[in-house]
């Protein structure tokens, strides 16, 4: 389960995060354990804090499932920043670029996270112009976040054409190449002139076995930008929180009531009384749990 963040209105919807969601196999110890990957998430899609196993509830055929731990997932992440060069992100009438702003945020990311995870950068218009993948490494990444931002030609010379946010995000899955739950890509753009529409962007998400959820979305280039050290403050701890739903995924360890013999769906959800202190919250995992008989690897499975 990887995903997509997106920034767009008015630069950048933040984070279209389109999560890719596999079936959930078997550890390689017994079948009947299983370690998934969960995001909870409240009625803004940022993360839901202090979560017990007493809080959740799985059934697979009406049994009930054992949930054995809940906890942070401690595998390194991958992260490919998709930043839009299409002309919709150029200056208008008395208003700065949402270029601008879209770098700065992408910088910003950069600088907070590069630490421990692994980030790759992908540029794109019309087509995909730039890919720096993760085999160049972040300082080579940071750098040319770097180069962009000195570069006072690099507006005029490159900030054009149209936006097909449907390619961008296919090349960065190819970067991604086999993406978990400790994966996402990172969309900064305004969605404007768009040559793919919402509709065949969720298509992607539905073919992939995830989902799109909007994160967050800034009006104006006064948000990342402000020199006013109150709203910069701010402004820091929205975006950590929002960083918090790039990167923080869950690992839900469970126990089966009995071997599964074929693929089965299965629920997960939050108890009565969890509920009732925290509404409008949801879960995003794996539904379908992989049968004890099969060989196929994929997301969940370990």
């Amino acid at each position: 389960m990887s995903r997509v963040g997106y920034i767009g209105q008015c630069l950048v919807s933040l984070l279209a995060m389109v999560s890719y969601t596999g079936a959930a196999g078997a550890q390689e110890s017994t079948c009947e354990r299983r370690s998934i990957p969960v995001a909870l998430r409240d009625n803004h899609n940022l993360p839901i804090q202090n979560i017990s196993i007493t809080d959740l509830e799985g059934k697979v055929h009406g049994k009930p499932i054992k949930i054995l731990s809940f906890a942070p997932d401690p595998r390194s992440h991958r992260l490919v920043l998709l930043l839009d060069t299409s002309g919709s992100m150029g200056s208008t009438a008395g208003e700065s670029p949402q270029f601008a702003l879209g770098l700065a945020l992408a910088r910003h990311f950069f600088e907070v996270n590069h630490q421990w995870s692994h980030i790759a950068l992908l540029t794109f218009n019309k087509n995909v112009t730039e890919t720096l993948d993760f085999t160049r490494g972040n300082s080579v990444v940071g750098d040319k976040l770097q180069q962009i931002t000195s570069d006072h030609n690099y507006l005029k010379a490159n900030v054009k054409g149209t936006t097909a946010l449907r390619d961008a995000i296919l090349e960065g899955l190819q970067v991604l190449d086999h993406p978990s739950s400790a994966d996402a890509l990172y969309l900064l753009t305004d969605g404007g002139e768009e040559l793919s529409g919402p509709d065949e962007l969720s298509e992607i998400a539905r073919t992939s076995g995830g989902e799109i959820l909007t994160a967050a979305a800034w009006h104006g280039d006064q948000v990342a930008l402000s020199a006013n050290s109150e709203a910069k403050v701010k402004t820091q701890e929205v975006l950590a929180r929002l960083y918090q739903t790039i990167l923080h995924y869950n690992l839900l360890e469970i126990e089966l009531p009995f071997p599964l013999a074929k693929n089965e769906h299965w629920e997960l959800r939050l108890s009565d009384a969890a509920r009732g202190q925290r509404k409008g919250a949801q879960i995003t995992y794996p539904t379908i749990l992989i049968s004890c008989n099969s060989e196929v690897s994929g997301a969940g499975r370990r």
